[in-house]
């Protein structure tokens, strides 16, 4: 009998994650991790956006040492193309490279946007995912309707972590709508 190869995440995602994840940027990979360790003490779910970095590869051993200094912290690795309205410049599998070196520095989670997704090889997708659990994001800043009620049902019914972006007065505005007609969480 052959069993299959067993995959792990290299840390160990809590049962229980904080509700909020706060975008930790930085024009440096030090200027980064200096927020990160000012932030990490107050919520210690933070999404590292290499892609505001000009080489985020250059970010890799500072996440590393970040990890050996708060290991209780939950991180997210995010490097969002331009197409999909990030600051990565590069193509795809470089992209992919970035974010598989960052679940090996330490990251639990990598963010990789559907649409990149989509016009990746499925065993690059899983490559990612026996490194880090893998989270699928979608932002639309132009046409997002009914911000947080429908995603937060499937997420809730899936049992999977969901992400999308909408802007900040969008959010507000349906948040608003939702407590005029009486919906609350």
């Amino acid at each position: 009998m052959s069993a299959s190869p067993t995959s792990f995440v290299q840390r160990f995602i809590p049962l229980r994650m904080p509700r909020v994840c706060v975008a930790v940027t930085g024009s440096d990979p030090a200027e980064l991790m200096e927020k990160a360790e000012g932030l990490v003490r107050d919520n210690a779910f933070l999404e590292f956006r290499l892609d505001y970095l000009s080489r985020p590869a250059m970010a890799l051993p500072k996440i590393k040492r970040f990890y050996e200094m708060f290991p209780h912290a939950v991180v997210i690795a995010t490097c969002r193309r331009v197409a999909s309205g990030g600051k990565f410049r590069g193509a795809i599998a470089s992209q992919l490279d970035v974010l598989a070196k960052a679940a090996a520095a330490g990251c639990q989670l990598v963010d990789v946007e559907l649409q990149t997704a989509l016009k990746c090889k499925p065993e690059q997708i899983q490559k990612l995912r026996t490194r880090a659990a893998l989270i699928l994001s979608f932002h639309d800043f132009h046409a997002t309707q009914k911000a947080g009620r429908n995603s937060r049902e499937d997420a809730e019914d899936s049992g999977r972590l969901l992400q999308g972006g909408v802007y900040g007065d969008d959010f507000v505005r349906q948040r608003r709508d939702d407590e005029i007609s009486g919906e609350r969480e």
